[in-house]
């Protein structure tokens, strides 16, 4: 959600029935860097709908609370004008959401349960049961904001985050997860916070990552538990991958890594092909170029540093990688984030 000054942040939705209504919401173009909350409050009235949407939006967070009253089956056509990243808690109600393109997925999340998706694109319709009362608790975050809250060390978010950094659709499995009382209870202390504004937003900002770590623990305990059986030697395969992060300025190849974790170099080829579907270099290349990306964006390091810490011996081949991958050499990169 990287900030561009030439367009506004906005979200429109539109429905059908009863009667053809559409409304587009525009956000703050700065509120991803805001230090202030901004508050606002929306009524939604309609002939199917009635309720109060409670919004706080700051340093790339944006809190809603929904309590809405929904009469009679409502399908609300939606399109945002940026990625969007989003923790939703479904306490009350039934929420559907079908995708109109291939930039994101279904997601289905009844009353009590929980998801926490990604997609590079909004186009879609939401549906909603008729006689229900939903009660909600849905946050927005900027990829700068997850960035922040895992540092360098963001690759622990795993096929999560090679979703954000690929810009690739992503949701934690076909069901969501049940809203624990732990879980419950940070929905609780976020939702009635009263403590002033300037220690109201230091406070939000801890729930909102406390949150989002439980979420993600919860969320990825589950799938782990309905996921396939593991492929053969997968904990060695695991234990390379945190030897690689861990030592990624060294010269990292196929007999390294295979001695490191006790396999021959052909069971470590397959073994690794196998948990992460790619082989071994193209995998690493990738973790190098992620870093590098982190390392060019967070600090002050010249090429040459950065070139040595993601394990090239020489900056051109590194330059000359990084170009092959993202179009653009670290140089032009960097400048083109300030």
């Amino acid at each position: 959600m990287t900030n561009n000054s030439a367009n506004q942040y906005s979200t429109t939705i539109s429905i059908e029935q009863p009667n053809k209504e559409e409304k587009t919401i525009d956000y703050p173009i700065d509120f991803f860097t805001h230090k202030k909350i901004i508050s606002r409050q929306r009524e939604l009235i309609n002939g199917s709908t009635k309720g109060i949407v409670n919004e706080y939006l700051f340093d790339g967070i944006c809190i809603e609370e929904r309590e809405v009253h929904i009469n009679s089956p409502l399908e609300v056509n939606v399109k945002h004008t940026f990625p969007y990243l989003k923790m939703h808690f479904e306490i009350n109600g039934y929420s559907t959401y079908i995708p109109n393109n291939e930039k994101s997925l279904p997601v289905i999340i009844p009353g009590g349960k929980h998801q926490l998706f990604y997609f590079p694109s909004v186009d879609g319709r939401l549906f909603y049961n008729e006689n229900s009362k939903r009660k909600t608790l849905e946050i927005t975050l900027s990829l700068k904001f997850i960035k922040q809250a895992f540092q360098e060390n963001w690759e622990i978010l795993e096929s999560f985050g090679d979703a954000l950094f690929d810009n690739k659709p992503f949701v934690f499995g076909e069901e969501s997860e049940t809203i624990t009382h732990d879980i419950l209870n940070i929905i609780t202390q976020i939702t009635s916070c009263s403590l002033p504004d300037h220690l109201r937003r230091a406070y939000l900002k801890s729930k909102v990552t406390e949150l989002l770590v439980l979420q993600l623990y919860y969320l990825n305990k589950t799938n782990t538990n309905k996921s396939k059986k593991r492929p053969q030697h997968y904990d060695k395969i695991i234990s390379a991958r945190s030897f690689m992060l861990e030592h990624m300025n060294q010269n990292l190849n196929i007999d390294l890594l295979s001695k490191h974790v006790g396999l021959n170099s052909n069971l470590f080829k397959k073994g690794f092909n196998d948990v992460y579907g790619i082989p071994f270099f193209q995998y690493l290349t990738s973790l190098r170029m992620k870093k590098a990306v982190y390392l060019l964006d967070e600090t002050d390091n010249t090429i040459s540093e950065i070139s040595n810490k993601v394990g090239y011996t020489y900056s051109q081949h590194f330059s000359k990688v990084f170009k092959k991958h993202f179009g653009v050499t670290p140089s032009q990169f960097r400048q083109k984030e300030k």
